[in-house]
């Protein structure tokens, strides 16, 4: 398959490009054209125009936009376009570029922090992705790292689930697919108190409060976000009731809440399917082909840096046996697993014999109530098939 390159000439602030996606490929570097005092390539001149709609049909969903550089505002941007079996036109002008511009789609972010979130983790889980699966399956999806770049990166192609043994995180996962606009609302209103710790408090004690399972899920949901965002450390933690209890955490302006996010957020989770319960329950849905990524609460490292308590139920060692068993069930089924978790001997044991890849990163870990112990810790990453990793 020949790819043909041709340069298109557009008045611009900026020079267009894209990552590779099935079509096309924009290179910003290799042309910058005469307006930089370099000559354009030689085809430059090979020009054929074709269905100019056509195209930028093709052509809009791929296209970013660099930072705007002050010395090109005035001349002519060279654009180097790559196009499967064909040439873009030769002719974007300013408003097709501006309309281009708009076409880019925003990345979805977590809406909530989550102990032990996976975002800085993130490269080294996606060099160990299987190359093919169906449906993606998240048993303790927490902040939800993983499941929004896969979603930002076009790698869910036959759906999602999603759960979590914590009932009111999977509530918010649920009202902010079903119904995000009345979530931000309420939001809004919390968001006016976001500085004063005695409303922080009586939102705090709803759960100790007998009516609080009568409480609408739009209510819990923004109850559960803004705790998260506004308590120490924005660290979600339960006693042994089930009760939130983490402080105040005294901040200057907490963001609330995004109302954009939140909205990419609902369409991102619109055909995903929430459960709440077990990670053992992922035995009954997930069948051969599909993949499975699970984040458990972490094995502690040392006595004192054990963090379980954030459904209100410990975590504990036959809790980890059970997950690994877990995992071999389903790489014998024929399911890709993905499971990360700390380096200690307890899980290297655990998977030494039921992994078919494993390997040793080190991420950083930023929630613990003494900042001094925040730093870099070694995580175990292992696959029931073969890695690049």
């Amino acid at each position: 398959m020949s790819i043909t390159y041709h340069t298109a000439k557009t008045r611009s602030s900026g020079v267009i490009f894209s990552r590779w996606s099935g079509g096309y490929n924009f290179v910003s570097d290799c042309s910058p054209g005469p307006c930089l005092g370099r000559p354009a390539l030689r085809c430059h001149e090979q020009r054929r125009c074709g269905d100019a709609a056509q195209d930028r049909a093709f052509l809009t969903p791929h296209l970013y936009l660099t930072p705007r550089t002050p010395h090109l505002s005035s001349c002519h941007a060279c654009v180097i376009i790559a196009r499967h079996n064909g040439i873009v036109p030769c002719c974007i002008g300013d408003s097709v570029q501006a309309s281009l511009a708009r076409e880019a789609p925003p990345q979805v972010r977590p809406f909530i922090k989550w102990a032990g979130g996976k975002g800085q983790l993130i490269p080294e889980l996606a060099r160990r992705f299987p190359p093919h699966f169906r449906r993606y399956h998240e048993p303790f999806v927490g902040g939800g790292a993983l499941f929004f770049h896969l979603y930002n990166h076009g790698l869910l192609r036959d759906g999602a689930v999603l759960s979590d043994y914590n009932p009111e995180l999977m509530v918010c996962y649920e009202v902010i697919r079903d119904d995000v606009e009345s979530l931000i609302t309420a939001l809004r209103w919390h968001h006016r108190h976001r500085l004063d710790p005695h409303y922080f408090l009586e939102v705090r004690n709803w759960d100790r409060q007998p009516d609080f399972a009568q409480r609408s899920k739009i209510e819990r949901a923004a109850r559960t976000i803004f705790l998260n965002r506004t308590c120490y450390n924005g660290l979600y933690r339960l006693n042994r009731k089930g009760q939130f209890n983490a402080p105040f955490g005294y901040y200057k302006n907490p963001m609330i809440y995004d109302p954009q996010n939140l909205r990419l957020v609902s369409a991102a989770l619109r055909n995903v399917e929430l459960r709440v319960g077990d990670f053992s329950e992922v035995l009954r849905y997930a069948a051969p082909g599909d993949f499975v990524y699970f984040d458990p609460p972490y094995v502690p490292t040392s006595a004192t840096a054990s963090f379980t308590h954030y459904t209100g139920q410990t975590f504990g060692p036959e809790d980890q046996r059970r997950l690994a068993e877990v995992f071999a069930e389903l790489s014998e089924r024929g399911v890709y697993v993905m499971l990360s978790n700390s380096s200690t001997p307890l899980t290297r044991e655990l998977y030494a014999a039921r992994a078919v890849s494993s390997s040793v990163v080190y991420a950083s870990r930023k929630i613990n109530c003494d900042g001094s112990k925040r730093g870099y810790v070694e995580e175990l990453i292992v696959c029931s098939y073969p890695t690049a990793g």
